[in-house]
């Protein structure tokens, strides 16, 4: 790969990213995903403006699902009258498999990166919030902890949607 990120998840855009592929080998959590936005403080972007990634793969090195935790939603009406309240519902590890075959088996999306630390142990821990189409729209977040992550792509392809003037404007969304 020309392009390689080590422990920079924070220096990417996850925003609508295509989740591809997740797939375990050994210890180690691979990610294949496209639309991924590398930022202005990203090591390997030397452009002024942030970037999208065509395809990019991941690697969570010696990787644990720490949790998959459902989203709670509420659903309103007209005039503001509640409709329908789910609460939030944590996946038991066994799950974890057959949620993240589920996933990808339609469309999924990434919609954003809603936390990324060092933990006491060293461990770096990521919160990954997924679109989880496959289940009528609802989503999830997904924890991982890991000793390292190494993100690596070829090529650029363009800004990031984000860049785009009629986006500017709407400076909120970034």
């Amino acid at each position: 790969m020309r392009y390689v990120a080590i422990n920079e998840l924070d220096h990417f855009e996850y925003h609508d990213a295509h989740l591809k592929a997740m797939e375990w080998r050994g210890k180690n959590f691979l990610w294949l995903m496209s639309e991924i936005n590398a930022t202005t403080e990203n090591s390997q972007n030397s452009f002024t403006k942030d970037m999208c990634v065509e395809d990019a793969g991941i690697v969570f090195e010696n990787a644990i699902i720490e949790d998959i935790v459902f989203n709670e939603y509420k659903t309103y009406g007209a005039g503001g009258v509640l409709i329908k309240s789910v609460g939030a519902e944590i996946a038991i590890p066994a799950e974890y498999d057959e949620i993240i075959e589920s996933t990808l088996a339609a469309n999924c999306f990434i919609m954003g990166m809603k936390g990324y630390e060092i933990a006491e142990d060293g461990r770096y821990v990521a919160r990954f919030d997924i679109d989880g189409s496959f289940d009528g729209g609802m989503g999830y977040v997904m924890t991982i902890s890991f000793s390292s992550s190494t993100v690596s792509w070829n090529k650029f392809s363009g800004e990031a949607w984000y860049e785009h003037p009629k986006w500017k404007k709407r400076e909120h969304l970034k």
